[in-house]
């Protein structure tokens, strides 16, 4: 699967998961309310990564970097109407799936603008190497951020982001703390041993005197 494949396939997963909100009702795991805050979290996703990889890659060709204004200005909305439905309390009313529509249309503009006039043009300008790179670090992106919310970590620490395994990653940092605090209880154990004994001697002889005083007295 190529980049633009797997752009558009998000796109797909999205727009599935948008009639899945207008459709729902009712509480539960599949109410409408928890299908939205699914589909946020997707659409936050898909636009982070497109521009944290995407566009400033976008940005330094001239017939593509025409294209990055619009799509950010058009995403910022869309991120701004998505808070906006997220807050309100009434999702299941009429009033709030009309305005979801109105959504779903800014959504559909969006990835239309990018599928048929950004996709088309940037398939001239980078090369294989420049679109097998941009790929990697488009799905490092994506996993990153789903790891992120598993591991209630920043996206920006995540190993995965640059090309690491997080479990490894996580479990050989896992292996040093556990060695470091084995070492740092080790060595108050022996020092606490150690004063201990010096206490001892000098609890068993308070007043003795030394051993060049017992020479001269001899």
């Amino acid at each position: 699967m190529d980049l633009w494949q797997m752009v558009t396939n998000d796109h797909a997963n999205i727009e599935e998961l948008c009639r899945e909100v207008l459709h729902a009702t009712g509480s539960g795991p599949n109410s409408r309310a928890e299908l939205f805050a699914d589909l946020q979290d997707e659409l936050e996703r898909h636009i982070a990564a497109q521009q944290n990889v995407l566009y400033p890659a976008l940005s330094g060709h001239e017939r593509t970097a025409s294209y990055v204004a619009d799509l950010e200005r058009e995403q910022e909305a869309i991120l701004r109407r998505l808070d906006e439905l997220a807050a309100r309390p009434d999702k299941d009313s009429r009033e709030w799936a009309t305005e979801f529509k109105e959504l779903m249309g800014s959504i559909r503009h969006a990835f239309t603008l990018e599928e048929n006039g950004v996709m088309i043009v940037a398939r001239g300008v980078f090369s294989p190497s420049e679109l097998k790179e941009l790929r990697r670090s488009y799905e490092r992106e994506r996993i990153a951020s789903y790891e992120a919310d598993r591991w209630h970590m920043p996206q920006s620490v995540m190993p995965s982001r640059y090309g690491l395994p997080t479990g490894t990653v996580f479990g050989i940092l896992a292996g040093i703390a556990a060695i470091g605090t084995g070492a740092l209880l080790w060595n108050m154990n022996r020092s606490g041993q150690s004063g201990s004994r010096q206490n001892g001697a000098c609890a068993r002889r308070p007043g003795a005197p030394s051993r060049r005083s017992r020479s001269k007295a001899a």
